[in-house]
């Protein structure tokens, strides 16, 4: 789990970006200034050693991989971990061919976040795969 410090300074960074790109200021700042946090930049917690885990699977719906993955990258310290039943490349729905960095066996044991992406006949052939729910079921009980 990330520590709320982080996970608001993210929120916080987001809030703001997107209220400067939608031009909107604050009212009596000037438009060149970022406004205040509100956090001593010396307090937050930069870096974290999250382990995620997050699976690839044939006829997965790659934007369900890659935004979650975009938003898990961008967490320092971050270690992601594209796993699969073997290292051989995934075809997603749209053709995207992705490679595994790890399997059901190699992968950490204690992961801070277990991910699936969604999609339709792929998902429901991983959701009934023997391996894959055995593989949720133990990495799911401690995630």
């Amino acid at each position: 789990m990330i520590d709320n410090d982080r996970r608001n300074l993210i929120l916080g960074a987001l809030a703001t970006s997107l209220a400067f790109k939608a031009g909107a200021t604050p009212p009596g700042m000037p438009d060149h200034v970022m406004p205040d946090m509100g956090r001593d930049m010396n307090k937050v917690h930069w870096m974290g050693n999250e382990e995620i885990g997050m699976l690839v699977y044939n006829g997965m719906t790659v934007m369900d991989l890659i935004g979650p993955h975009c938003m898990f990258g961008s967490m320092m310290g971050a270690k992601i971990h594209i796993v699969a039943k073997t290292l051989d490349p995934v075809t997603s729905d749209a053709g995207l061919i992705v490679t595994p960095t790890a399997t059901f066996e190699t992968c950490p044991k204690d992961l801070t976040v277990l991910f699936a992406p969604g999609g339709t006949d792929g998902t429901l052939a991983a959701a009934s795969d023997e391996q894959t729910l055995a593989f949720f079921a133990d990495r799911g009980a401690r995630a």
